[in-house]
C-alpha cells in the first residue's frame, strides 16, 4: 500500500495467475469513498513449493504522484 500526495489511498494485489490488481481509494474518509481498480500483468505465482521465502512487495510513487512501481521479490528453490 501507499498513499499519494493528494491522500488517495494505492493498494496492488498478486493474484497466483499473473492478473495483478491495482486499485486506488479517492475521498476514504468521505462519507462515499470511491474506488477504481485495473488490472496489471505481474509475475505469475506458480506453485507455493517452487518458492523459498515469502514474496515480498513494495510500491513506491514519484513525489507527485503520477507514476507507482512495484517492486516483488522472493527467493526460488534452488537458491536463485
Amino acid at each position: 500500500m501507499a498513499v499519494t500526495p493528494g491522500q488517495d489511498v494505492l493498494s496492488f494485489i498478486a493474484n497466483p495467475d499473473g492478473k495483478w490488481r491495482l486499485s486506488r481509494a479517492r475521498g476514504w474518509l468521505e462519507k462515499e469513498p470511491r474506488e477504481d481498480t485495473i488490472t496489471v500483468p505481474g509475475l505469475v505465482l506458480g506453485e507455493r513449493r517452487d518458492w523459498s521465502s515469502r514474496w515480498k512487495a513494495t510500491l513506491f510513487l514519484t513525489a507527485d504522484g503520477m507514476f507507482a512501481i512495484c517492486e516483488a521479490s522472493a527467493l526460488r528453490s534452488g537458491g536463485r
